[in-house]
């Protein structure tokens, strides 16, 4: 009786020390997955944090540009409807005053480039997925969107100002050095002026556009600070402006070392254009520097 005592006490502690090994066991693994968990998590936390200010840099300088564009594009409006107050009201199309505003504003200008590489890179590596707030994520895609119909709609107008409508208009009929007209043409006032009322519709539709892109840029950016304040991250965009109009100001100056080269490799009817966009991207810059 002892002994059959004894060979099921042994069997309860084998069955025992199975389970405890098992326990162990399956403890070690359960801790080994939630610790692979947490680093990846912390990981993809780390990374969200990265992208978050990133983008955040990305926006301040983005509206510090659309703003620079606005007020440029605004002067454009301006100046267009100047010139065509002028033309309706005089037949004398060579006057110093049209031809002070299209040098001042319309035959040079810039165009929105978005500043969205955080952006772009989110949603082309697919991690978009570590921006944890859904509605900052719809948000994100309403801004992609804006950047995607103010670039079409610059392209439009970009496309009109150096085709034949515009830019081939005035080197075909205009002594652009001084803005003599050498055209015969016995409607060409009327097809002047039916340029320039394109001209207006198509700079007022990209300026719209880019009054869009502005308000969206703006409640992005808001909404990001929001985020980043509720979780304590920290955010500086004191040097973007700064940082922003000197990379315009390199984009600006390489312009102009192109301009020159391309002038000066090929000496041609194009080059009677020179003085006036030197004169133009030089303002531009001293604009800037100043």
């Amino acid at each position: 009786c002892v002994e059959k005592m004894t060979i099921i006490g042994n069997k309860k502690l084998k069955l025992l020390s199975y389970l405890f090994e098992f326990i162990v066991l399956f403890a070690s693994i359960y801790i080994a997955f939630q610790l692979e968990e947490w680093d990846e998590d912390q990981d993809f936390t780390s990374r969200e944090v990265a992208y978050l200010a990133s983008m955040h840099q990305d926006l301040s300088k983005d509206l510090n540009q659309l703003n620079r564009r606005i007020l440029e594009y605004d002067e454009k409006i301006n100046s267009a409807e100047q010139v065509l107050v002028l033309l309706e009201t005089s037949y004398e199309i060579s006057r110093p005053e049209i031809l002070s505003e299209f040098k001042a504003h319309l035959f040079s200008h810039f165009n929105y480039n978005p500043i969205n590489n955080t952006l772009e890179t989110l949603r082309t590596s697919g991690d978009l997925k570590l921006v944890k707030n859904h509605s900052f994520k719809i948000l994100l895609s309403e801004l992609d969107k804006s950047y995607v119909n103010t670039v079409h709609q610059g392209e439009i107008f970009n496309d009109y100002i150096e085709g034949n409508e515009w830019s081939g208009f005035f080197i075909n009929n205009f002594d652009t050095n001084d803005f003599k007209v050498f055209s015969n043409k016995p409607n060409f006032s009327t097809l002047f002026r039916n340029r320039v009322r394109h001209y207006i519709a198509l700079v007022e539709n990209y300026y719209f556009q880019l009054q869009g892109s502005l308000k969206k840029t703006e409640e992005v950016k808001a909404a990001l600070e929001k985020e980043m304040m509720e979780r304590n991250l920290t955010f500086d965009s004191e040097n973007s402006e700064i940082d922003d109009e000197n990379s315009e100001l390199e984009n600006l100056k390489d312009e102009l070392e192109n301009m020159i080269d391309e002038v000066g490799s090929e000496e041609s009817s194009d080059e009677i254009n020179l003085d006036k966009e030197t004169d133009d991207l030089l303002n531009e810059i001293e604009k800037i520097e100043n």
